[in-house]
């Protein structure tokens, strides 16, 4: 899977978060009618969190398929 390599970070503005990596703009969120800003900042954060989540997914993954190679379970 690929994406954006390297730290997601957000920039806040008034009625705009903006998920960034370096100089490479990740998502921009805005408010609208349907959501507040707290839910705004929540889901920035959500999508600046992604790379870490799929990292320690992957990691998970391989832990449960080095565990069922070799006859273990997880219980």
């Amino acid at each position: 899977m690929k994406h954006t390599k390297g730290e997601w970070a957000i920039e806040g503005q008034l009625d705009t978060t903006t998920v960034m990596c370096e100089e490479k703009h990740i998502a921009l969120i805005m408010a609208c009618d349907f959501n507040t800003r707290d839910e705004q900042s929540a889901n920035a954060r959500l999508i600046a969190a992604a790379p870490n989540m799929l990292k320690a997914l992957q990691e998970a993954l391989e832990v449960y398929e080095n565990k069922e190679q070799n006859g273990g379970g997880l219980a």
